[in-house]
């Protein structure tokens, strides 16, 4: 809905006068109340002290009684001679009659140092317990305090020295209703006294409250005003603070002053004074700032609107241009602004901005041109990738989901090839991202010759490509088409003075076949993919369905690897090593065992690939260490004989960079000897970074441990690498001993792997021993060491004890089993 600007600013300014109005008048009345409240509260400091004043009064007005009653003369009323009976009781009692009218006593008691009463004069006087009397007498001061039985009435009991010299004790009462008098007199206010207790007679009860108003001046009036103000507040609040009450058009201020009586104990005085004239002030002050206010926004309003109605002409016809500059029609636009710019002396905002939508107009023409020349070069960056200029993840997902429609009204195959460059990480690790970027460009290049034009390739992202077969007569074709590719690939590529060698590992999904949502079929051609590494790359997979299943098996394999490791499902098991010439244990082999819940006991081959590849390797092999060192430790406490300990590591584990300090923690909190520590490594792990792997292995001697090279022979690469690096052990893998002595080749093997490893001064351990012609080969040819099923299978470390306690020769031992 339009609104022109002028009603606009018409209801701004008025909303702005007003709530500046409505502010001013606010805090004008709060001001106002302050300051009222202010001399309240002074009011009622000196009604607290006016309060305070009378009673003083009134105390010492019984004292100066107390002083004078002794020494008035007792006459004979016939004879008007002085009498001989001259006690303070005689003269109390001649006297009474001028001491309750001129001194207003209501009651007087008179007791002897005994505390027995001696003569009552007055009425609603009541006798005091001797206790009281006797306190009197003990401290010789006075004892005051205020009493309501029948009348509230102050009184003083004090110890007198009668005529005839015997001191007493006498107790003067006066009434309250003389100072509630006085304070209303000075002050103009009512006064009253409330007490706690409603069961006194001819008392009026404040029912809300729980109180009686014991005495009170103008008191139909104060009562009918004490009734409402219960109603409307507790006395616990009115207590904390006087409050203002309206009834009737008057306003009355009810305030409390705390005071303490014999009779109830906590009472109060209880303060009414008429505040009309004060609010009404206030009231009339609040109606006199509304009727300025009011004023103000007038003139006010007129003034801004005289003064905003040329600049809101001007603005309503910018709001007229701008439209036609939105829209693009420059043309137009010129029309309406014209071609002349402002000339005035004295240039303010709306000049400016007749200009500026000129110069917007201008600069929006040519932008517009410029970015119809862009659009084309934006395109191609969202839908291609920048670096190797294939489609990318966005554009290939299109064309995936066009060729899935397709494939349902055609009988045209599609097929999807997921493509990954096998050990690509090792380019960028090696030689820079710089180098692994033109080796991308390289195989981008390949792809794209090694398919048809109407066939898309695309890189998804790293060096994982993505390609779309299209219109095929038989499935077998993408086979063709994966071949052709490994074959592509698999030519050398020169970059500058290095040459290259990569492969890939492809997954396949047919369209027509698997899926139907382009996520399904990548999600398949991924599974496929990983099923082609898994077989040893440089291959392909077509997707079947079963591998769906093992790929949801093995990510609840993962699962619960993660739960095993939190619960420690783990354990180690230990294999002897035997010296065959001794036939003693001088070392074991630690190896993991994970014992499920619910599986049992599950095969190292099932899990110990998906923990390397997850790297849950490492907190796992943290933990192996730890065992296996802190075992080592255990058992060589219990004999004179060391028996070392072997640990194998993973190739995770070798190239984590926290190794070092892993092996050197586990060593301190074990307090293993390093002599008695042998770490296990492969030689495909070395060959990865000969220099790197060096490093390490200097360090480990460094620490004192023994390194070994486990599964020797396995590998394809040169035996140089061995007098490069530091190394005390070579193992010889169980393939080459298992068909020995009845195997030519393995026989020369063997012999030829014992002889170069003296010759290097390293020590020689065979496993897989399982038959003593096996042995007798080994020992034949100087092998120190032998592990294998013919000795102990692995054993759980307190079977391992046992074996260690049973008996110091291993071999007979085994052979009688």
């Amino acid at each position: 809905m339009f609104i022109s600007m002028r009603w606009k600013a018409i209801a701004l300014t008025s909303l702005l006068l007003v709530g500046l109005s409505g502010y001013f008048i606010v805090a004008s009345e709060q001001a106002l109340k302050r300051l009222l409240e202010s001399e309240r509260q002074e009011i009622f400091l000196n009604y607290q002290n006016e309060i305070a004043g009378l009673l003083r009064q009134s105390y010492d007005h019984l004292l100066q009684l107390s002083d004078i009653i002794p020494i008035l003369q007792l006459q004979n009323t016939d004879t008007g001679r002085e009498v001989s009976d001259k006690s303070l009781k005689a003269i109390i009692d001649q006297h009474w009659s001028y001491i309750a009218l001129n001194w207003g006593m209501e009651s007087a008691l008179l007791f002897d140092e005994k505390g027995l009463l001696q003569g009552k004069w007055g009425l609603g006087a009541s006798p005091r317990s001797s206790d009281v009397v006797i306190q009197v007498l003990q401290t010789g001061a006075p004892f005051s305090r205020l009493t309501c039985f029948n009348v509230c009435q102050q009184v003083v009991t004090l110890p007198i020295l009668a005529p005839d010299g015997q001191v007493m004790v006498l107790e003067l009462s006066t009434s309250l209703a003389d100072t509630l008098r006085a304070f209303q007199k000075i002050t103009q206010a009512d006064i009253g006294l409330l007490v706690p207790d409603v069961s006194i007679r001819d008392m009026r009860v404040v029912t809300s409250w729980s109180r009686t108003l014991a005495a009170m001046t103008n008191l139909e009036r104060s009562m009918d005003m004490l009734q409402h103000a219960a109603t409307q507040v507790s006395f616990d609040l009115l207590n904390q603070e006087p409050k203002v009450f309206q009834k009737n058009g008057h306003y009355h201020e009810v305030s409390l002053v705390s005071l303490v009586t014999e009779s109830f104990g906590d009472a109060h005085f209880i303060i009414i004074e008429d505040v009309t004239d004060q609010h009404q002030h206030i009231i009339r002050a609040k109606e006199a700032d509304i009727r300025t206010a009011l004023t103000a926004i007038l003139l006010s309003g007129f003034l801004v609107i005289f003064a905003l109605w040329s600049p809101i002409l001007r603005l309503r016809r910018h709001a007229e241009v701008l439209p036609i500059l939105v829209a693009g029609d420059f043309t137009l636009l010129r029309e309406k602004l014209g071609d002349k710019r402002s000339r005035r002396l004295f240039k303010d905002e709306l000049d400016i901005l007749d200009d500026a939508e000129r110069d917007v107009a201008d600069q929006l023409e040519e932008m517009q041109r410029q970015i119809e020349e862009d659009n084309v070069q934006l395109e191609s960056l969202a839908l291609y990738d920048p670096l190797t200029k294939l489609a990318n993840r966005h554009l290939i997902f299109k064309e995936i989901q066009l060729a899935v429609k397709e494939s349902a009204l055609t009988e045209e195959y599609f097929s999807l090839l997921y493509l990954d460059l096998d050990n690509f990480k090792r380019v960028n690790d090696s030689l820079g991202h710089s180098t692994g970027d033109e080796l991308l460009k390289v195989a981008a290049r390949r792809l794209q010759a090694s398919v048809r034009d109407g066939d898309i390739v695309a890189r998804l992202g790293g060096d994982e490509f993505c390609i779309l077969i299209k219109y095929m007569k038989f499935k077998e074709d993408s086979a063709r088409v994966a071949k052709n590719i490994l074959k592509v690939l698999g030519e050398p590529i020169h970059l500058g003075t290095t040459e290259f060698n990569i492969s890939a590992s492809i997954g396949i999904v047919t369209i027509s076949e698997h899926g139907v949502t382009t996520e399904q079929l990548l999600q398949n051609a991924d599974i496929a993919m990983y099923r082609a590494k898994a077989k040893g790359r440089s291959n392909f997979q077509y997707y079947t369905k079963s591998m769906s299943v093992a790929a949801t098996e093995r990510m609840a394999l993962e699962t619960e690897l993660r739960k095993a490791i939190a619960e420690q499902q783990f354990e180690l098991h230990y294999q002897p090593q035997i010296n065959l010439e001794t036939g003693k244990i001088v070392s074991a082999e630690a190896l993991v065992r994970w014992i499920h819940p619910t599986r049992g006991l599950v095969s190292p081959d099932d899990f110990i690939p998906l923990l390397e590849e997850t790297g849950l390797i490492i907190p796992l092999g943290e933990w192996i260490i730890h065992q296996a060192f802190k075992d080592a430790k255990r058992w060589n406490g219990l004999g004179d004989d060391s028996v070392n300990i072997a640990v194998n590591l993973s190739p995770r584990q070798f190239s984590d960079p926290e190794l070092p300090r892993v092996i050197r923690d586990a060593m301190l909190s074990s307090h293993l000897q390093a002599s008695q520590i042998e770490i296990e490594i492969t030689e495909s792990m070395v060959m990865n970074d000969i220099e790197k792997s060096n490093q390490l292995l200097k360090y480990l001697k460094v620490l004192g441990v023994t390194v070994a090279v486990d599964d020797f022979g396995t590998g394809h690469s040169s035996l140089g690498y061995l007098k490069k690096l530091d190394l005390d052990v070579l193992k010889v893998d169980r393939t080459f001993v298992q068909d020995l002595p009845d195997d030519e080749n393995d026989k020369a093997i063997v012999a030829a792997i014992i002889a170069m490893a003296h010759e290097l001064k390293l020590r020689v351990v065979a496993e897989g021993i399982e038959s003593l012609e096996q042995e007798a080969f080994l020992k034949s040819h100087g092998c120190e060491t032998g592990q294998g099923y013919l000795y102990s299978k692995p054993l759980p470390y307190e079977k391992f004890l046992g074996l260690l306690r049973r008996s110091d020769n291993i071999i007979p031992f085994q052979r009688s089993k």
